[in-house]
């Protein structure tokens, strides 16, 4: 009698410990973050121009805390205070959060370097 209940407790507990055996896979989203932004122009107008309100877009999926680096660029040679520069470039540094700030900051670069070259 023993054995006519042995082979239905194998049944079940085989069968119980093969579900337990499925792993469950949770999908991952990766998280994409934009940290460098890199504009190269022959005119300054060019940047002055910009559509600044972009840059909201392209960082949008950074995390407020991401450090991002806006950096311009004057591919030509230009005369500042009797000096000539061959590559004017700059860039600003900061937070994501601050992206408003840095936004400014380079407008007001971008103002000075105008004001200069007249």
């Amino acid at each position: 009698m023993k054995l006519k209940h042995l082979f239905p407790i194998l049944c079940i507990a085989s069968v119980t410990s093969l579900g337990a055996q499925t792993k469950s896979e949770e999908k991952v989203k990766p998280e994409i973050s934009i940290t460098n932004l890199n504009i190269k122009t022959h005119e300054l107008s060019e940047l002055k121009d910009f559509d600044w309100n972009s840059f909201d877009s392209i960082f949008q999926n950074n995390s407020p805390e991401t450090e991002i680096n806006l950096s311009f660029e004057l591919d030509r040679s230009i005369k500042l205070n009797s000096s000539n520069i061959d590559d004017f470039k700059f860039v600003v540094t900061g937070k994501t959060s601050e992206l408003d700030s840095l936004k400014i900051r380079a407008r007001r670069i971008l103002t000075k370097l105008e004001e200069s070259l007249k």
